[in-house]
């Protein structure tokens, strides 16, 4: 198997460090263009569909604990708040002219579409949801477009839209590249198993995978990526294929993800307070 070089190395943990930073990219940047980044508009996120005997058993957990899930919901919502206006504020860039009753009208989506987030993930802590990768900061963008269509001029949208793709784009190219990091940090991957990987995780790419890799950043020791498990396994030798069957039984990101993921930039480290509201949404 061929060495990897220092150089090589420090090109992969460079990667990592972008996944990390790449957290950031929910606060303001540069106005992208229509059709900067030929990545997809995120789909809206709904609470999975439960059957009858299903939804019985969340009734039943939410009446009997009712008050330590509504005061966890409001803690969470508070851990959201950050998100919220710090993707409002790309919505005022964008769209500077709103009149006040769209601007209302949008908080209120917005407002919703947290307290909806926080819910789902309370209930996931509870045991009255089951668990599925949450995407907060999608939940919300979602929301928001909704609720800004009908109210901006097409070119505008459409200009809204291209700077969230530019940086969904961003954001999924630096997990990918953490996936590959974590992996050479511990299997020792040649540049052509790298090189490999990365491909397939372009090929297979999932959203939920944005929720999931977070663990790779906030773990010590780093977690096995099995959530990418079809991009891996086949790509290694006997040697890496034994590390790697052992590394997901002793410490996988499915095990540490035993009460559901969320996806929110304070899980990282991240201060997600430091965007306060903005007194141009409640004219």
């Amino acid at each position: 198997m061929a060495r990897v070089t220092c150089a090589g190395r420090c090109e992969i943990w460079g990667a990592a460090l972008l996944c990390l930073t790449s957290c950031l990219a929910f606060l303001p940047t540069a106005r992208a263009k229509p059709g900067d980044d030929g990545a997809p508009a995120r789909p809206p996120v709904d609470a999975p569909a439960m059957d009858a005997a299903a939804e019985q058993r969340r009734e039943q957990i939410l009446k009997a604990n009712g008050p330590q899930v509504e005061q966890m919901t409001k803690h969470w919502e508070a851990q959201l708040r950050g998100i919220l206006w710090a993707e409002l504020d790309r919505v005022r860039r964008c769209c500077g002219d709103l009149p006040p009753d769209a601007r209302r009208a949008i908080v209120g989506a917005a407002n919703k579409s947290l307290a909806n987030a926080a819910r789902q993930y309370t209930e996931m802590q509870f045991g009255a949801r089951p668990q599925q990768p949450l995407d907060a900061v999608a939940l919300l963008h979602a929301s928001i477009a909704a609720a800004l269509k009908p109210v901006a001029s097409a070119e505008v949208f459409a200009a809204y839209e291209a700077e969230e793709s530019a940086r969904q784009g961003r954001m999924d190219r630096a997990v990918a590249r953490s996936i590959v990091a974590a992996l050479d940090e511990r299997l020792l991957l040649s540049e052509t198993q790298r090189e490999a990987i990365a491909a397939d995780v372009e090929k297979q790419w999932q959203p939920a995978w944005r929720v999931q890799a977070q663990f790779l950043n906030t773990q010590l020791p780093r977690p096995a990526p099995d959530f990418a498990e079809k991009c891996i396994s086949s790509q290694l030798d006997d040697r890496q294929r034994a590390e790697w069957k052992a590394w997901c039984q002793q410490a996988s990101v499915s095990r540490f993800g035993a009460h559901g993921h969320v996806n929110w930039p304070g899980q990282s480290g991240l201060d997600v307070n430091a965007v306060q509201p903005d007194p141009w949404w409640t004219p």
